[in-house]
């Protein structure tokens, strides 16, 4: 698991935020060499900044992040990876609620 913490501060004082967060993953060995893992992670991010700016109301945000990934250890340090992510933002304003998938496939190389 891991504990985390941002601060961010833009341009536009609107998207300045702080971003505390928390996660837990685990993984584990299956047959044919393949390793399964699993991530969920949540961050509260509070644009402490925003209220009575361009939006009219404070914002606070809810992401949830949840990862499922298979890898294969390859000849040479190679390691093949498919990851799927699903990212879910719940926002006090509706206009920065959303969903988004990420699917990937790659090739990492590692030194021994």
């Amino acid at each position: 698991g891991w504990l985390a913490f941002r601060s961010e501060s833009a341009q536009t004082a609107d998207y300045d935020l702080i971003a505390p967060g928390l996660g837990l993953g685990a993984s584990l060995l299956a047959p044919l060499g393949l390793v399964l893992g699993a991530q969920l992670g949540y961050e509260y991010r509070d644009h402490f900044r925003s209220e009575g700016g361009r939006w009219g109301a404070r914002r606070i945000d809810h992401q949830l992040r949840a990862t499922a990934e298979v890898s294969r250890a390859l000849p040479g340090e190679l390691r093949l990876r498919l990851v799927y992510q699903r990212l879910q933002n719940v926002s006090t304003l509706t206009s920065f609620d959303y969903g988004r998938d990420l699917l990937s496939l790659g090739l990492t190389w590692s030194t021994p």
